[in-house]
């Protein structure tokens, strides 16, 4: 959408273009194609503008006007005056000034902190459909922020809301409440499909890496199998860290420290911990340089006791 500011006429972007190509004489006199006022020349000017259509109660005009004295742009900063636009926005119900003005009432920036207000003005903004409002109230949900009880079943609702509409935080911060159960469900698939939502729609090394170690280390109870798994995948992607990980992970289980059903003593784990431990430190990984050293000193040591227990058999 393209709101031209002199008239403030909205339309869409193809129907701007054919426009500009429609008014191409106007626009080498400088006038809009649509009202032929001057157009403006820079950001003080496109403001003046803007400020005709706040001051006329054009709830857009107002949100923009506000806009502009968040960021200095034609205007000098003011968030007290900031507040005071996104309020006559806000007032008449649009979406986008309720939600800026609830961020501000949340911190107190600009305007008395009034936390309640924040969390009513940020619903109305979400019920509205306005995902960026659904995203923030997942977040103080998930977190317990701005008076709000924390709940997960709340947090993972408008996460999806918001994860839905493509913003990529939300999509982050769900993959993370499946993979940990915040929400009441546990469910690794919708993790990974979420978390590869926020990287972009691709199964990267980073995000097998980040699902494993979280599997690993932080999960209750801790996951080891389903670990190896995510750590196997970014391990083939080129992941350095993981190869690491994943090899000191197979020793363990060589050694038989994992639950007991990942049987240990198995030659072949032993070998593909020091493969994985070798694929790492071509890689540049310093830990696997080490585990491999301290490994094959472990080893020659092992081997040095079996030939004494051989010369004293024979």
């Amino acid at each position: 959408m393209v709101r031209l500011t002199c008239c403030g006429k909205a339309m869409c972007k193809s129907c701007s273009a054919e426009f500009t190509n429609r008014g191409a004489e106007l626009l080498e006199r400088q006038l809009c194609a649509l009202c032929r006022r001057p157009l403006p020349h820079s950001a003080s000017e496109e403001v003046a503008y803007i400020k005709e259509h706040a001051e006329a109660g054009r709830a857009w005009a107002q949100d923009a006007m506000a806009g502009a004295y968040v960021q200095g742009d034609g205007v000098e900063r003011c968030n007290r005056t900031a507040v005071f636009w996104y309020k006559q926005a806000a007032e008449q119900g649009f979406a986008q000034a309720q939600h800026q003005l609830s961020g501000f009432l949340a911190d107190g920036k600009g305007v008395q902190q009034d936390q309640a207000q924040a969390v009513d003005l940020c619903r109305r903004a979400a019920a509205q459909g306005f995902p960026a409002s659904s995203q923030r109230l997942g977040r103080w949900y998930d977190h317990g922020m701005c008076g709000l009880e924390a709940s997960g079943a709340l947090a993972v609702q408008h996460y999806t809301t918001a994860a839905q509409h493509g913003l990529t935080h939300a999509q982050g911060w769900l993959g993370e409440s499946y993979l940990r159960g915040y929400g009441g469900t546990t469910s690794l698939a919708r993790a990974v499909y979420w978390y590869s939502r926020h990287c972009g729609g691709e199964i990267s090394a980073d995000l097998c890496f980040s699902t494993g170690s979280y599997l690993h280390h932080r999960a209750v109870p801790r996951q080891v199998g389903r670990a190896m798994f995510f750590l196997g995948l970014a391990a083939d992607l080129g992941h350095a860290a993981a190869s690491s990980d994943l090899g000191t992970l197979n020793i363990r289980q060589y050694l038989g420290e994992h639950e007991p059903e990942m049987k240990g003593g198995d030659p072949d784990t032993r070998q593909q911990a020091v493969d994985l431990w070798r694929q790492a430190r071509e890689r540049g990984n310093y830990d696997a340089g080490s585990a491999l050293e301290l490994h094959e000193q472990e080893i020659a040591v092992e081997q040095q006791q079996q030939q004494q227990q051989q010369q004293q058999q024979q």
